[in-house]
């Protein structure tokens, strides 16, 4: 699977307050991922290279053998591409995980791009130095049954059940929209599940679409499993009980449903 990755990274003051931007398409030009990552306090370059490791690590976690990389750091991409020597000692210890990174894959191809091109990832490393924290809109493509959905961010309701209104993010193209919003009868609910919980849905939820924000694990619909990754979703229509079994104790699965 070839996968294409933005980077991006930036710090308030040189050092300062930084995060990391990383935005990746599929081959059919799909975004699929779209996360910030809140840094501490480290050089504009460094930020950078940190933008870099994180793309090709999540690019490795989504299963692609070939990757093509756009950077808006144009010394990054020389110092990666052999063109420019690594002086900095911090750089030095960055650019030597990033060659092994880069070892995972069939095929890396690193180039640079206008600032002006880089506006997604530059986004999410805004977000993340916004926020402080790490910041995930985007999803990942698992393959899972029913296609993949529109990431969940910022939803503290382990247990409990909250009100959707802004806290998810939509693809006007992906079908879990259509779960969401067909008719103007229906109310949307979060309901968030980690390790090894499970939920019955009510007389009146009529679909669902279960989500998977971190980790991953196995979704169970009335008894029979789907192993899912992070960002998949699974459109689910008159079901029963939904369980979720995270492979870890900070794994956590959304469901969105619809009731009449």
């Amino acid at each position: 699977m070839r996968l294409t990755i933005k980077t991006d990274g930036g710090a308030r003051g040189n050092p300062g307050p930084a995060g990391a931007g990383v935005a990746i398409w599929d081959e059919q030009g799909r975004l699929i991922l779209e996360r910030g990552f809140f840094l501490g306090v480290m050089t504009n370059n460094q930020a950078e290279y940190e933008g870099l490791l994180r793309g090709l690590e999540a690019a490795g976690e989504l299963g692609a053998d070939q990757v093509e990389v756009f950077c808006d750091s144009e010394l990054l991409v020389k110092q990666i591409n052999g063109e420019y020597r690594v002086k900095n000692a911090q750089l030095k210890k960055l650019y030597e995980k990033a060659v092994v990174l880069q070892g995972q894959f069939k095929s890396v191809r690193v180039r640079h791009i206008r600032r002006c091109e880089n506006a997604d990832a530059d986004r999410m490393a805004n977000l993340a130095m916004d926020a402080e924290a790490d910041v995930d809109e985007g999803v990942e493509n698992c393959g899972a049954a029913g296609g993949c959905g529109s990431g969940v961010k910022d939803v503290d309701c382990v247990g409990q059940v909250v009100q959707l209104r802004d806290r998810v993010r939509y693809d006007a193209a992906n079908p879990v929209r259509e779960v969401l919003h067909r008719g103007r009868g229906l109310t949307s609910e979060l309901v968030c599940l980690t390790g090894d919980q499970e939920w019955q849905m009510g007389p009146k939820v009529s679909q669902a679409a279960i989500m998977v924000m971190y980790g991953g694990g196995t979704v169970e619909v009335d008894g029979e499993a789907t192993a899912v990754t992070a960002g998949c979703w699974l459109g689910v229509e008159g079901a029963g009980k939904i369980r979720f079994r995270g492979n870890g104790r900070d794994n956590m699965a959304v469901i969105v449903s619809c009731q009449s």
